[in-house]
């Protein structure tokens, strides 16, 4: 008889182990959006980006692969914070999920943050992949926002991620 209690106090044990863990999974402690995902020029237009915040997302936009494109003797302020936090990653995949993918019950193993261009008042700049959403790159070989130029660039490479608590 108290190897049965044993076993059922241990069953119960790993019942409420295995709930805690599904309740963990970053999906559902980020099931609600909590910012929004904007394009440079909508940034900038916003004036959620400066001209300088500009020329920053330039410059490790065309360093990112070792390019040496960006004209100039510019030097860059390092991106603060260095990489991003794991909440900030979750928020953003949360956002693209509902926002972009339109797949709310959507895996963030399924989205990747495929560049960090660093933090500007409180928003992130982020090249943002997934496998909800195929893309077909479309490439200018300069594009001009507030000033400053962009080579090859791609629109989709480069999100501007905005916490809904700036808005408030």
């Amino acid at each position: 008889m108290e190897r049965r209690a044993f076993f059922c106090l241990l069953a119960a044990v790993f019942g409420l182990l295995a709930l805690f863990a599904s309740g963990c999974a970053p999906e559902r402690r980020y099931a609600h959006s909590e910012g929004s995902l904007l394009s440079l020029e909508k940034a900038y237009a916003d004036g959620c980006l400066t001209e300088s915040d500009l020329q920053n997302i330039a410059y490790y936009y065309h360093t990112r692969f070792g390019e040496s494109t960006f004209a100039g003797a510019f030097t860059p302020a390092p991106k603060t914070p260095a990489t991003l936090a794991e909440e900030t990653i979750c928020r953003i995949k949360r956002t693209y999920l509902d926002e972009v993918a339109g797949v709310p019950d959507g895996s963030f193993d399924r989205v990747y943050i495929v560049g960090y261009f660093g933090s500007y008042g409180g928003c992130a700049a982020v090249g943002l992949r997934s496998d909800y959403i195929a893309i077909d790159p479309l490439l200018y070989p300069e594009y001009t926002i507030g000033g400053v130029s962009f080579y090859d660039y791609d629109p989709s490479a480069v999100s501007i991620w905005r916490s809904d608590a700036l808005e408030q």
